[in-house]
């Protein structure tokens, strides 16, 4: 649905349809299956070591020695499964972005040298932004994050019916103006976890903005370095020594304001949520 029906869902089936298209190989969707029973796996152990803190602390308190000491035990195995599950699944999730990124430049860069489109975009109206960066670092960038964010959601969504089905068994009533309502400890939690995440999505947003344009000042920073390595004998022939360092200057400090940017954001919505 997201895919289909939203301009960023298109965007994003652009660069990842071909890839996760079964036409092509059945392989990238069961590595993405694997991460996917590897992050459920991960939400389970995190429930059991929540189980094992109580028990263990109860028998603690009630001086319950064989309980305790079976409990040393179960930890033992709770750790080496987490041990296991964290380094297969590390494993699988590099395997399967090393493949991406690998498909997806070879993609890019194939379009950019055929039919000397290279040198075609230097004629447009709108010019492209540092192409070279867009295939040597953004590819990167989008195949990290994009693995991130989904198992990201996946794990937050597991965690949340989980840990809410553990929390409703253990919360009691609460008496709110007067009205006793059952399990209102769960309800309380979730309204603190929506307000605070509409909070973050809203101040946190003008951080796209400037995320990007960090990347596009330091790509035309580190442009204009190596155009005058580039160029080193026409700017000493001419003695422009002193027009490069001022667009150097201009460069640099531009990268510097758009940090104070983003470290004010940062601290704003740190402070927030």
């Amino acid at each position: 649905m997201l895919v289909r029906f939203t301009h960023w869902g298109k965007q994003f089936w652009m660069f990842a349809g071909g890839y996760l298209s079964p036409k092509r190989s059945i392989k990238p969707l069961l590595f993405f299956l694997l991460i996917v029973a590897f992050t459920l796996v991960s939400v389970r152990i995190s429930l059991v070591n929540s189980t094992w803190f109580n028990n263990t602390y109860t028998s603690l308190q009630e001086f319950n020695i064989p309980v305790f000491w079976q409990q040393m035990g179960l930890f033992g195995g709770i750790v080496a499964s987490a041990l296991l599950n964290l380094l297969v699944s590390y494993y699988i999730e590099q395997r399967f972005v090393i493949d991406w990124i690998t498909w997806l430049n070879d993609e890019l860069a194939n379009k950019w040298m055929t039919n000397r489109a290279y040198y075609k975009t230097q004629y447009l109206s709108a010019n492209l932004d540092n192409p070279d960066q867009r295939i040597q670092q953004d590819i990167q960038s989008y195949v990290k994050t994009t693995l991130s964010l989904s198992t990201g959601v996946i794990d937050a969504v597991t965690s949340i019916i989980s840990y809410s089905i553990l929390l409703w068994g253990l919360a009691g009533p609460m008496m709110v103006f007067g009205v006793n309502i059952p399990h209102m400890m769960v309800y309380l939690v979730f309204a603190y976890v929506i307000l605070t995440t509409f909070i973050a999505f809203r101040l946190g947003r003008p951080l796209i903005a400037l995320n990007f344009a960090n990347e596009r000042l330091n790509a035309n920073y580190r442009y204009s370095l190596i155009r005058i390595k580039e160029y080193a004998e026409s700017i000493a022939f001419y003695a422009g020594e002193k027009v490069e360092q001022n667009l150097l200057y201009r460069q640099f400090r531009a990268i510097i304001a758009n940090m104070w940017d983003l470290v004010f954001r940062m601290l704003n919505s740190q402070a927030s949520t």
